[in-house]
């Protein structure tokens, strides 16, 4: 997996991942991630989740924080919130359908 894109479980951390209230859900920092590829990297690691399974993901404000979750939606899924962290960034939690 490419350091743009790190998912990460519960007990791991990184500089920039300020967390959601947090549920043991996998953290995907899609920091500094060009578009399309957001909605590519989202989607294979929702590959991996049992339906029903939550996923916390870092976007860049902008295009990727407009149309992930646009996409996320048209495909199923749901998301159950956004959030504008302090540092710019923006964190989607999503449950996979």
């Amino acid at each position: 997996m490419s350091p743009e894109a790190r998912v990460q479980g519960p007990g791991s951390r990184t500089p920039n991942a300020a967390r959601a209230p947090h549920d043991g859900a996998p953290l995907l920092d899609l920091s500094n991630t060009a578009c399309p590829l957001t909605f590519a990297k989202v989607s294979v690691a929702l590959e991996s989740l049992a339906i029903g399974d939550r996923l916390d993901v870092i976007l860049d404000p902008g295009e990727p924080a407009a149309d992930v979750p646009r996409s996320l939606r048209l495909h199923g899924h749901v998301v159950e919130s956004t959030t504008v962290r302090l540092d710019g960034q923006v964190l989607l939690r999503v449950r996979k359908a």
